[in-house]
């Protein structure tokens, strides 16, 4: 019961989250500028965070890079191993920025502290679980682990299939990547399988629109 307790409140805050930062991301220049100026005036505290997180989201989408690495630094300095929805989400962005940038070994410390965080606050079979995976199997995959790299995406795939949520955006994209691995490992029938049900998701999502 617990276990339904906090997958439920983990699928609110995980819509939630996404929500956000869909907004985010299409925010006018008057937005930003009031996000600028809410990081300037903030005195810090869990709001302060979720700013820098969204900022740093919108940064990334963006392109500015060292924009964003410094926005989720900010964010994650002094509560980065708290158990939040916006911590989990900055660790994961952070992980992968430094992964770009071929820094493995610390984007792979973030995104372990990411999936450590997620268990230990939703359980393992959450789909903030799954996110923390993903970022932990995209480090994988441009360090050249792919062994790793599939074992990570192949179980971040179980858990939202569970969740319901691989026609999700989120989930489209897991299935992409980890498809992408799968030929890269010489696994083609099962890359097959699983682009002939992203495809199906894909057209599910297209005919409700």
């Amino acid at each position: 019961m617990e276990t339904a307790r906090r997958s439920k409140r983990w699928r609110c805050r995980f819509w939630v989250t996404r929500m956000r930062m869909r907004a985010i991301t299409r925010a006018p220049n008057p937005l930003k500028r009031a996000l600028a100026i809410f990081e300037r005036i903030a005195s810090g505290g869990a709001q302060y965070a979720a700013t820098l997180t969204s900022l740093g989201v919108l940064y990334a989408y963006e392109g500015k890079n060292a924009l964003a690495e410094d926005a989720f630094s900010r964010a994650l300095s002094g509560n980065g191993n708290a158990a939040s929805s916006f911590n989990v989400v900055a660790l994961q962005f952070l992980a992968v920025l430094l992964s770009k940038e071929k820094r493995f070994r610390e984007a792979g410390e973030l995104a372990n502290r990411a999936c450590s965080i997620a268990r230990s606050a939703y359980g393992e079979e959450n789909p903030a679980v799954a996110s923390a995976l993903t970022a932990m199997a995209f480090v994988a995959e441009h360090a050249g682990n792919l062994d790793n790299a599939e074992r990570h995406y192949a179980e971040a795939v179980r858990i939202m299939r569970k969740h319901d949520l691989l026609d999700s955006s989120g989930g489209l994209e897991l299935m992409t990547r980890y498809g992408i691995v799968l030929r890269k490992l010489h696994r083609g029938r099962e890359a097959r399988n699983l682009n002939c049900e992203l495809r199906t998701f894909r057209w599910r999502r297209k005919a409700s629109h």
